[in-house]
């Protein structure tokens, strides 16, 4: 039996690296950054490639409204502050997630609560009524790893107690729960735009509501000036903040929303690609003894 080659034997893989890039920067890529390099690098409003990158995913996802961030954990920061929550509010997250999922409650005063996951690394619906109070006011659910949760125990738990669902689906672009999309089901959804992600903008995120109340606070918890001018209703009765917004400045870069635009657009062949590997790597492991593939015929999902 040979050495490892950590330890001087030969390596297994003998191809010079890097072996892996992501994401996958295609001269389409370059042309789209390019050309939004020569149009614009600043947009205050909702225009241009934000606006097209926006309907997108709107159309995507059959939402009604969508916000463009510079990042996923800016666009949470958005829905949170969408939902009004704050200093008194509790808010139920799994404790297996991305901290950014539950830290921007933290800024907003929200007290997070961790419910345990289930066997998929996502929530465990049933030990939801375990953590319920009176001050419970939302449910935020990350579809880990692109496994979605388990949507149809925590959307009901969510209706019968009036309590508000945003779906973290920075891992999950695409994934599906019995046939339908994730991000389909809250009051608010939110999807990264990071380097690592399968549609990606480098760095940025995206916010889909169908709630006209939550797209009017969100706008104006990172946008401000053109934009909420543009789009807060007259009479809204926070349309004095048009002008500031509430302080912060978390808009979208333009060469970020090219990329992530032209990154769309082969989307669903790079998810199809992703699954397919998926798949390999499950039945390639299914006959070692201590790991356990997760089985899509025992709950009907798609890997994103």
């Amino acid at each position: 039996m040979t050495k490892l080659a950590l330890h001087g034997g030969p390596p297994t893989i003998d191809v010079p690296g890097p072996h892996y890039r992501w994401p996958i920067i295609t001269d389409a890529t370059r042309r789209a950054v390019l050309t939004q390099l020569d149009t614009a690098t600043s947009i205050k409003d909702r225009s241009g490639i934000i606006r097209e990158l926006e309907d997108k995913f709107a159309s995507y996802y059959g939402r009604r409204y969508a916000l463009m961030n510079n990042s996923g954990t800016s666009s949470l920061f958005a829905a949170f502050e969408g939902l009004g929550l704050g200093p008194g509010d509790e808010v139920i997250s799994t404790d297996y997630t991305w901290f950014a999922s539950t830290s921007p409650l933290v800024y907003l005063g929200a007290e997070p609560v961790f419910c345990d996951c289930d066997e998929n690394g996502c929530l465990d619906p049933a030990r939801l009524g375990e953590l319920l109070t009176k001050r419970t006011r939302a449910v935020v659910v990350t579809h880990m790893w692109g496994r979605p949760g388990d949507m149809d125990e925590i959307a009901a738990f969510c209706e019968g107690h009036g309590l508000s669902l945003v779906e973290d689906c920075s891992h999950a672009h695409g994934a599906t729960y019995r046939g339908r999309l994730v991000g389909t089901y809250g009051a608010a959804a939110v999807w990264s735009l990071q380097g690592a992600k399968l549609v990606s903008g480098g760095e940025g995120g995206i916010l889909l509501t169908d709630d006209e109340d939550v797209y009017v606070r969100a706008q104006l918890q990172g946008h401000y000036n053109k934009r909420c001018k543009q789009e807060v209703p007259a009479d809204h009765p926070l349309r004095a903040f048009w002008q500031t917004g509430f302080g912060l400045k978390l808009r979208g870069h333009p060469l970020a929303a090219a990329m992530a635009s032209q990154q769309f657009e082969e989307f669903p062949q790079r998810l199809e690609l992703k699954r397919r590997f998926a798949r390999r790597m499950a039945e390639a492991l299914a006959d070692v003894a201590f790991l356990s593939p997760q089985d899509e015929t025992e709950r009907p999902t798609r890997v994103a």
